[in-house]
């Protein structure tokens, strides 16, 4: 997820809001049509969006494995896209998998190989992109202690590959949750260095109903309130918890990065915020606010580009705007992605290209 980020939540819920909107600057789009990506072998059903490289010059997606492939035990297949000027296509290929299901995909720090999560968290698998080779990086194996990944979340974060989930011992007895540093060079359990008692955390900020961790020392946690409505709020080790924000109804689309987080809030008196908050210094922007239904939102690494839509339910449509801070955070539209069907998004960590994937196909926009 969070890539496959950091988010986790218990579901997207659409907000309403509204917002004027700047005019776009220069942007560049390519569109991969559905019979293009037939003719590759890839078909609508199962495809999944993963995640950029940081430049985003390669694009990494999943796929179910139809039925003839499945009959040669493969499962999934990870498609390896590599993109240039304007997010044209230059190049692309499937590596077959022989996995339960791909419940979460990151690339590693240095994105020459994806790591997978599947087996209901007890597996971690390395996958080189160039040769297509897999290895175990940690396995479940019986009467031997282990580290299994719940919620399947898995991410990169300040150069480092992190995931949440639990140590256990030689009988399955689970330890606290816990935030996990994976160490590549080594398998097994000891490639996983454990991280904060996120039991304890959670204790002391409340009735958690979501969250967004951004590395083993901070993270955003969203509570219920013993009165109604929710609080978004920002844990730090060693300063503790603080609050950031409070509604009488709720918040949703939550997406964190380093300090900084954005997320659709529901206000009480039944407007709605796309709101760009940053812990460290205490500020917030917000993007827009009204009554249309906003949603999907994503973040750059630096915090610096965000992206929202307002989602259309009744002709599933979407509208995609992104909004720079060197800019005061005015939201702009996303060229080439207005109006279209719904469908996944996924942000490059640099905030400069955007993929979106729907039944009407592929499209790679830039962002300024």
């Amino acid at each position: 997820m969070k890539n496959g980020r950091t988010l986790w939540m218990l579901g997207l819920t659409v907000l309403w809001c509204l917002s004027s909107l700047a005019p776009a600057g220069a942007q560049g789009v390519s569109v991969i049509k559905p019979q293009e990506l037939r003719d590759m072998g890839i078909f609508d059903l199962g495809f999944r969006l993963v995640s950029f490289s940081e430049d985003g010059k390669t694009l990494i997606c999943t796929e179910k494995a139809r039925f003839g492939e499945k009959k040669e035990g493969i499962t999934y297949k990870l498609w390896v896209f590599r993109l240039g000027s304007n997010g044209a296509l230059t190049g692309q290929k499937a590596i077959p998998l022989k996995i339960p299901a791909a419940l979460q995909t990151t690339l590693t720090p240095d994105e020459s190989k994806a790591v997978i999560l599947t087996d209901s968290g007890a597996t971690y698998l390395i996958v080189d992109l160039n040769t297509g080779a897999t290895e175990p990086l940690m396995t479940h194996q019986k009467g031997r202690p282990g580290f299994r990944g719940f919620p399947a979340i898995l991410w990169v974060e300040d150069d480092h590959l992190l995931t949440t989930g639990y140590f256990y011992d030689e009988q399955d007895f689970a330890a606290n949750d816990t935030i996990a540093t994976i160490d590549l060079k080594k398998r097994g359990l000891e490639a996983f260095k454990p991280g904060p008692n996120v039991a304890a955390i959670h204790s002391e900020a409340g009735h958690v109903q979501f969250g967004s961790w951004t590395g083993v020392n901070r993270g955003f946690i969203g509570v219920n309130l013993a009165s109604g409505g929710q609080a978004l709020k920002f844990w730090k080790n060693g300063q503790g918890i603080k609050e950031l924000d409070r509604t009488g109804k709720m918040f949703s689309s939550l997406w964190a990065a380093g300090n900084r987080a954005v997320a659709c809030v529901q206000r009480d008196d039944g407007t709605s915020e796309a709101v760009v908050y940053d812990a460290q210094q205490d500020k917030k922007w917000v993007l827009g606010s009204g009554n249309r239904p906003y949603g999907y939102s994503f973040l750059s690494k630096d915090g610096s580009t965000a992206v929202v839509c307002h989602l259309y339910v009744d002709n599933s449509k979407m509208h995609v705007y992104y909004a720079k801070e060197e800019e005061g955070f005015q939201l702009k539209p996303v060229e080439g992605l207005q109006g279209v069907t719904l469908g996944t998004l996924r942000l490059a960590p640099s905030g400069k290209r955007l993929a979106h994937f729907s039944l009407d196909g592929l499209t790679i926009a830039e962002l300024p």
